[in-house]
């Protein structure tokens, strides 16, 4: 009896993966498109000029200083979707909470902190498009905080 139902059960199993393969229409292939497809990208954007430093006081006198506006003029052919990014230019290793690559979405100038203790700190900016591509970055401002 045991055998008897096994053999049931083995042409069952059987039965059910013929009709599946045989009797079933084979699917369409979805269609897809490439991944990894290469973009074209359009030209590099220009780099932004006139880069200039202004030391920030409190109440604008004092001589409290610590935070200095870095400002730029926008460069040719400058687009609304594109943005820049400012940073500090060589500073030393243990000064990274200074090291920092600032985004400026919608304006020509940022507000940074300025680093202590050097006899020079200097910034340079460049124009970043949507597509990730970077302008060379600007000569710096520097500033002489002393």
């Amino acid at each position: 009896m045991t055998l008897a139902a096994a053999l049931v059960i083995l042409l069952g199993v059987g039965a059910t993966f013929a009709a599946r393969t045989y009797l079933t229409p084979p699917e369409d292939k979805v269609s897809t498109s490439p991944i990894n497809a290469p973009v074209t990208k359009g030209p590099v954007p220009n780099t932004p000029t006139d880069v200039t430093i202004t030391v920030i006081t409190a109440g604008g006198t004092g001589d409290d200083v610590g935070r200095a506006q870095v400002a730029w003029k926008m460069p040719e052919g400058f687009q609304e979707d594109y943005h820049y990014q400012v940073e500090w230019v060589d500073l030393p290793e243990n000064y990274s909470q200074y090291r920092a690559t600032f985004e400026v979405h919608g304006r020509d100038s940022r507000v940074l902190l300025i680093p202590p203790n050097l006899p020079e700190v200097c910034a340079h900016v460049r124009t970043v498009d949507p597509d990730g591509q970077v302008s060379p970055w600007s000569d710096p401002a520097c500033l002489n905080p002393g």
